[in-house]
């Protein structure tokens, strides 16, 4: 993990507003050239939304294309569906878990694209450095998604298992297609759930949310790609850095102080080499309102927070990326092309800071 120093380099979270995949990849590829991230995009079929996108090959899943949303049935035949899925898993077929064009329309693309780039002249390496995907998150996926009778399926010790088990085999696939064009991969988990954490509706312990994490995030690590974990408000922090994650992704935008409460977990995080993703762009209609100046100040009073709690200067400009605060797909196109400019922007101020 303390060979992971990427130096405030640029990337996204996932999902776009965009219609056509391929204006999405080439609006990423200019903006993001470092660590580009295959576009989500739920406005081009809501088949791409967070939830049904890694729904494919899951035991039990229904998908519900009048009601655009999917469940699970526990009515059927749970036993030789789950034969099924576990024939496939134990068996190491990627393929039969991939994310097929008609719910990830941007990640053939994405992967077009880069199959047709050409290396920059000054290094003639056809691979980039690093490449990134993402896939939702086992808790955010469990606690949304439901049963039949409306129960969420994180309940369903039978079939969340292999949700489980499903989300990290189509992570490891995204790997296996993207370290063809990138020297490492990063896959980041989206949970937007754990903002929940602590809450009536989300009862789990600490030590049930680490290893619920770490069950999708171990057999990624394990294939060889960096792995993060995104939230894009606030939560336990300290309770991420107890993962086995490489990387946490926040809104330093909106929550930065947040981070601050945990001094003594960021800085042993810090030390084993965790990396910090500052989500310092905000991924709203304010973007439209800010600049260069105004977000190289905020990062800067962000640096100096961590300082102030004991994190080494030194240390937060080489374990850091830099960000949008969330996904852009809820937005317009105008706001994701303003965030994406403004990332690269932020990035290479980030990077002035180390000279």
């Amino acid at each position: 993990m303390k060979d992971f120093r990427p130096g405030g380099l640029a990337t996204a979270i996932g999902s776009f507003p965009y219609h056509d995949p391929v204006k999405a990849c080439r609006l990423i590829l200019d903006y993001l050239p470092d660590i580009p991230v295959w576009p989500q995009l739920p406005a081009r079929d809501l088949r791409e939304s967070m939830y049904i996108q890694y729904s494919e090959a899951l035991p039990c899943c229904r998908y519900d294309p009048e009601k655009n949303k999917i469940y699970f049935d526990t009515t059927g035949d749970v036993a030789s569906e789950m034969e099924k899925f576990y024939e496939h898993y134990l068996a190491e077929d990627l393929d039969y878990f991939a994310l097929s064009p008609d719910y990830a329309a941007g990640f053939h693309a994405f992967n077009s694209e880069l199959a047709t780039r050409k290396p920059k002249p000054e290094t003639r390496n056809p691979k980039l450095s690093f490449v990134k995907g993402h896939t939702t998150g086992p808790i955010t996926f469990g606690m949304t998604v439901t049963d039949e009778t409306g129960k969420a399926i994180i309940y369903n010790d039978q079939i969340f298992e292999a949700i489980s088990y499903g989300l990290a085999v189509k992570s490891r696939w995204q790997v296996e297609k993207l370290r063809a064009f990138g020297e490492q991969v990063i896959i980041f988990l989206d949970e937007p759930y754990l903002t929940a954490y602590g809450s009536v509706g989300m009862n789990f312990s600490q030590e049930d949310v680490v290893n619920m994490l770490n069950k999708v995030i171990e057999p990624v690590r394990e294939s060889g790609a960096r792995v993060g974990i995104h939230c894009c408000a606030n939560t336990d922090w300290s309770m991420l850095m107890r993962t086995a994650a490489d990387i946490i992704s926040f809104d330093a935008y909106g929550y930065m102080e947040s981070m601050t409460l945990y001094p003594e977990a960021l800085s042993n995080y810090m030390d084993r080499g965790g990396v910090l993703a500052f989500g310092i762009i905000p991924a709203q209609e304010m973007v439209l309102s800010e600049e260069i100046e105004t977000l190289s100040g905020r990062m800067n009073k962000a640096l100096d927070s961590l300082v102030k709690v004991g994190i080494p200067k030194e240390i937060l400009l080489a374990q850091a990326l830099i960000t949008p605060s969330c996904g852009l797909g809820s937005g317009t196109e105008e706001i994701a092309q303003k965030a994406l400019r403004l990332t690269n922007e932020v990035s290479s101020f980030y990077s002035s800071l180390q000279s």
